[in-house]
């Protein structure tokens, strides 16, 4: 009799133990196929998105950069004589007070 029990608990152990893994096997399948693929997609859609956005500050900065360079040049003339008649100015030596 207690043969047969201690057949029956290993037997059940055994089988338990199969469900188990089959149960963790389902489980890993599940979570593998579906998030990993979601995952990559998001991961590839923030990619191109962050890939754009550059290029788009880049673009956005070299205008910025061109536009500024063309408002320098187009005060140059202005400002040429004021930058000549302070360096003139300063260039004469200081009288000492007294």
């Amino acid at each position: 009799m207690q043969h047969r029990i201690a057949e029956r608990v290993a037997n059940q152990a055994s089988r338990l133990a199969r469900a188990a893994r089959f149960q963790l096997l389902q489980a890993r399948q599940r979570l593998d196929s579906l998030p990993v693929g979601r995952t990559e997609w998001r991961m590839t859609t923030m990619l191109h998105r962050a890939e754009q956005q550059l290029d788009d500050l880049g673009f956005r900065m070299e205008v910025c950069v061109e536009d500024t360079c063309a408002a320098v040049s187009a005060m140059w003339p202005t400002l040429r004589p004021l930058l000549n008649a302070t360096t003139r100015a300063s260039a004469w030596p200081r009288r000492a007070n007294g």
